[in-house]
């Protein structure tokens, strides 16, 4: 896959988690596969996932970067 930041990712030194940002992923043939949004630079852990015509995933930044 290939990954693409159109928005630039914003840690800032008081928060634990990325409070801004939006990747997006995209397979071999250039298909957008899902994008990242981690917010408007607020500190919570909440980011959300979309697919392309499916529905949001809200998820939290601990269980992500478990992984």
């Amino acid at each position: 896959y290939t990954k693409v930041i159109v928005s630039p990712i914003v840690k800032v030194k008081t928060c634990k988690y990325i409070v801004q940002g939006i990747i997006e992923y995209y397979d071999d043939k250039k298909n957008l596969l899902v994008t990242i949004d981690f917010g408007d630079g607020t500190c919570d852990e909440w980011a959300v996932k979309s697919f392309p015509n499916k529905a949001d995933y809200t998820f939290s930044q601990d269980d992500w970067f478990k992984k």
